[in-house]
This record gives structure tokens, C-alpha cells and sequence, in this order.
């Protein structure tokens, strides 16, 4: 499994995160021309990919990070889209997480594959974001990067089983 983000263009067409962590500069252009960072993040398994749309970085805030304490047990976790009025639930189960909500179709991944996922998924993104080094977007990845290292200590003391 591979869990990525997605960065939406003005255009409507969406650079995928691992595109651009090869050469984050080359896109400074095109991002400074964004009002925002929307996006997605995809889930791609054997079987299936799978999208879920939204303001970048609370989609990244709560779906790979806030909800990961919950997800290591078997726990809920629900939160309301940033952009539009509907909501994403995540229920860890059986070694299971069940993805659903509004708008989206519901997916089911392996907890022990889905939790490194997320967690290496938002801090690629954090990682683009220093290297591109662009001030009109500090906002959306500083939060991200202190919650990120909040999490990544959490597991490490917790769960060091997900942290690789």
C-alpha cells in the first residue's frame, strides 16, 4: 500500500506528492499562482486506488495524524471536511482500518500497513514544503511538522512497531 498527497492545480489537474519531492523548486511558480493548497491523498493498494479531496493540510492534519492514536488500538475517529459539509470516519478494528464518510467510497486497508502510511504520507509533504522554502505557505506545513513530531515520539514510545 501506498498512501501519497496531491496537490491541486489551478487547473484542475493534480501533482502527485512523490513528483514533486524530486525537485520541489522546479514548482514554485505554478504553487505561488495557488489561492490555497488544495488536494488529495490517495490510497493505492494491490487492488484498488482510492481519492479523498480537500483543503491539503487539515486533510493531512486529521486523516494522518490526529486520528493515528486512535487507529493503533482498535478506536474511531471522525472529522468534518475543511471545504465543504460532510465528514470522514476511520474505525480500527481487527487489524483493519475501515475508511468512509460523505463523498467518498469506503475502503478497507491492513492497520500495520495503513498507520507508517500516513505517517510517512504527511511528512513528505512537510518535507516539500522546507525545501521549497516559500513563506506563503509556512501556515500549512509548521503545524503539520510540530503535530508530526508530537506523533512520531507518541509511537516511537508506544507502538515502535510503526515507525519505520
Amino acid at each position: 500500500m501506498l498512501i501519497d498527497f496531491n496537490i491541486q492545480k489551478n487547473d484542475g489537474t493534480f501533482l502527485a506528492g512523490n513528483d514533486l519531492l524530486k525537485d520541489p523548486k522546479s514548482y514554485r511558480e505554478e504553487l505561488l499562482a495557488l489561492n490555497y493548497v488544495g488536494g488529495s491523498i490517495t490510497i493505492a493498494t494491490d487492488e484498488t486506488v482510492w481519492d479523498i479531496e480537500d483543503e491539503l493540510a487539515p486533510l493531512l492534519y486529521h486523516f494522518c495524524l490526529l486520528s493515528l492514536p486512535r487507529l493503533v488500538q482498535d478506536g474511531k475517529y471522525r472529522f468534518n471536511y475543511f471545504e465543504i459539509h460532510g465528514i470522514v470516519d476511520l474505525e480500527s478494528a481487527d487489524g483493519f482500518v475501515l475508511i468512509s464518510g460523505s463523498f467518498i467510497e469506503t475502503i478497507l486497508v491492513v492497520r500495520d500497513e495503513f498507520i507508517p502510511q500516513a505517517l510517512q504520507c504527511v511528512l513528505r509533504y512537510i518535507d516539500f514544503f522546507q525545501k521549497l522554502n516559500e513563506p506563503k505557505f509556512n501556515n500549512d506545513w509548521k503545524l503539520l511538522a510540530q503535530t508530526a513530531d508530537e506523533m512520531v515520539n507518541y509511537l516511537q514510545e508506544n507502538y515502535p512497531e510503526y515507525i519505520k
